[in-house]
């Protein structure tokens, strides 16, 4: 049972980690005393060690603590090998506090993409006597609900540090051009977004992608009323979900004057509810989402109601997400795992959502923002779309693909600069004109180089399969690295002045490879993710 687990998380506090037999458990009001016995294993004692009485438990509920449910007579249980207290007083806050990670093993790598990062950071170190500033590079990637940082340059067992903020796994983690800030989102039906700083791990702001997604916005005003009663609580069947659920039953001034109907979403303070019945001027509500706040509110407060411009569902969690480039990562892009794949940007400074849309049915794998405009890429499952801000809302555009290749499904996506005859962007010094250009990496080996929603130019089988990552180190230039499913990194040049369209042949654009295989077989501590 819970307290069963909760006491014996009592005696394992220490580093070192042994068993005792308990010999004897009595039961006195709300705490629990018992008598353990130091055993090495269950087949033996260890002589050289006392054995411990009057160990008190507390029950956690603050109620009568039950012998059954806790530790008896015979039990085994893990715990620390010098535990001398006489009594232990347990809050519920007090054993979390007491347990860190000492490290983390295994990593996500089969349900999203978006979960591997690389942290880079300037460091001072002291060499023959001058101080000189050395690169620190960590890696960054997800085990289970942990964000694991894990420094590469140590020369030693890598050392891990954790962000442990969240509460379901986390699908998707994205790092703010400032290489400090990172942005992670988890799984959950009612997924969360959290903002921290790498360096201390500490939570900045943490944001409901739900109420986000549900928030109001000035297209969406219809029009506005007042309260005329207290809110009460209904039990009913809902019209809209075919669920019994507990409703929220008020009166209004003027319904009708408000724009409310069946559907529309009426936002009271900060609470959000959806109508679902309409009597006159008596509504019955739902709440949107769990996200929202619920409040008491009294006669005459204000009713603001909006279209019905979107439909709640349960979410899988949060697809991708990524800082926006062009604003130096004022702005975040979510996008949502449910079934129309919604696509959220808000501001991080105030939380503030500025534009919704949905991106359709194709799962979505990943997510680019452009460097030097405000265009949005995303790619996944038979899906490609550029996206372009329009008020409150996206505008997308399809791929034209032309004669080069074709539609497919997408897992990646990057941006370089890029100079070929007949671009239509700026100049350089040299006479050739060149700009910011989309990359992505194909399902079958290809890398696309787009030209805003135009394919202009393709590298022929890059891999052999899909391509599963690209990066671009600095997107001032053409180097780019791509990793793929047969087991290659590989590092490309892809400045060619070549007018486009044009195939760019991978044995002249390829500068390096690595096989992964053949590089841990060289070295016996290598891992392998």
């Amino acid at each position: 049972g819970d307290e069963k687990f909760r006491a014996r998380t009592i005696f394992m506090m220490k580093d070192a980690e042994h068993f005792f037999q308990v010999k004897s458990v009595q039961n006195e009001r709300d705490a629990l005393v018992v008598d353990l016995k130091f055993i090495n294993d269950p087949d033996g004692a260890d002589p050289g060690c006392e054995d411990l009485s009057g160990i008190v438990i507390q029950n956690l509920n603050e109620q009568t603590a039950d012998e059954s449910s806790m530790l008896r007579k015979g039990d085994y249980t893990k715990t620390a090998k010098n535990v001398v207290v006489s009594s232990v007083a347990v809050a519920k806050e007090w054993i979390p506090q007491r347990l860190e990670i000492e490290r983390a093993y295994g990593y996500n790598g089969s349900q999203t993409c978006c979960n591997l990062q690389m942290l880079t950071s300037y460091v001072d170190q002291q060499v023959n006597g001058s101080m000189v500033q050395t690169d620190k590079i960590q890696l960054m990637y997800t085990a289970g609900n942990v964000v694991v940082m894990e420094d590469c340059t140590s020369g030693k067992r890598a050392v891990q540090r954790f962000f442990c903020g969240h509460e379901e796994d986390i699908s998707c983690i994205a790092v703010h051009p400032n290489g400090f800030l990172v942005i992670s989102a988890d799984m959950g039906s009612e997924p969360t977004l959290k903002l921290w700083h790498s360096d201390t791990c500490a939570e900045i702001a943490e944001f409901s992608q739900s109420a986000l997604e549900i928030a109001p916005t000035v297209d969406d005003y219809i029009a506005m009323t007042h309260l005329a009663s207290t809110i009460k609580a209904l039990p009913t069947f809902g019209a809209l979900t075919r669920e019994r659920y507990i409703a929220a039953q008020f009166i209004v001034q003027e319904a009708r004057d408000g724009g409310i109907v069946r559907g529309v979403f009426l936002k009271i303070d900060k609470e959000i509810l959806c109508v679902d019945k309409v009597n006159g001027n008596q509504l019955v509500c739902k709440r949107a989402c769990q996200g929202t706040v619920a409040s008491r509110h009294t006669t005459g407060a204000a009713v603001h109601t909006y279209r019905p411009t979107y439909r709640h569902e349960q979410s899988g969690g949060i697809a991708a997400i990524a800082f926006t480039r062009l604003d130096y990562g004022k702005r975040i892009v979510s996008v949502s795992a449910n079934r129309t794949h919604t696509i959220v940007i808000y501001d991080v400074k105030t939380g503030r959502v500025t534009q919704r849309s949905e991106a359709g049915n194709q799962e979505i794998l990943a997510v680019g923002t452009h460097p030097n405009d405000d265009v949005i890429v995303t790619c996944g499952v038979d899906h490609l779309m550029f996206w372009k801000v329009a008020g409150t809302k996206l505008k997308g555009s399809r791929p034209n693909v032309g004669v080069l290749g074709r539609e497919q499904t997408f897992l990646c996506v990057d941006f370089c600069y890029l100079q070929y005859q007949g671009y239509g962007g700026e100049y350089r010094a040299d006479g050739c004109p060149g700009g910011i250009v989309t990359l992505t990496g194909s399902a079958d080996g290809y890398i696309y180089v787009w030209e805003h929603n135009i394919l202009k130019k393709i590298v022929n089988l890059a891999h052999t399969g899909p391509i599963f990552d690209l990066f671009v180190p600095n997107t001032n230039d053409a180097i780019v690295h791509t990793a793929g499913q047969d087991g290659f990194v590989r590092m490309w040049n892809l400045s060619d002045q070549t007018a486009a369209p044009h195939v760019m042949l991978a044995d002249e654009r390829m500068m390096a490879e690595f096989c992964i295989e053949d590089l841990a077989k060289k070295d016996k501590h290598a891992k392998l993710a």
